[in-house]
């Protein structure tokens, strides 16, 4: 593992006898390493929430508020996470659960392209 600071390179390859500058630096790799990751995951995530936050305006005819909203009172009431639930809708194109209609934005009681009851 090599380590670039400025225009010096430092060879952090385990040595017989590793200096407190080397185990300074891996310990900061491997933390940037994991905050990497997370960042990564946060994406992911954030993607897949947006993704059924558009699914829920289109089809329910709510500004992305209103979807947001929906999406966290559904997971909330279902015992899921937000993001949980966006992969559900996603994968289904629609919310994959039942809300009370107290529950639901006044748009979304009926939608589109389905009759009322």
């Amino acid at each position: 593992m090599h380590q670039k600071i400025g225009t010096e390179v430092l060879d952090l390859r385990d040595t017989d006898e590793p200096t407190a500058e080397t185990e300074a630096l891996r310990q900061r790799v491997s933390d940037l390493e994991a905050q990497v990751e997370s960042l990564r995951a946060e994406v992911v995530t954030r993607a897949r929430v947006a993704q059924a936050t558009g699914i829920l305006m289109a089809t329910y005819r709510l500004p992305a508020g209103g979807a947001r909203e929906m999406l966290h009172a559904a997971a909330g009431q279902h015992d899921l996470t937000p993001y949980e639930l966006a992969v559900r809708v996603t994968e289904a194109g629609e919310l994959p659960v039942e809300l009370p209609q107290g529950r639901l934005p006044q748009s979304a009681r009926r939608p589109r392209g389905r009759p009322s009851r």
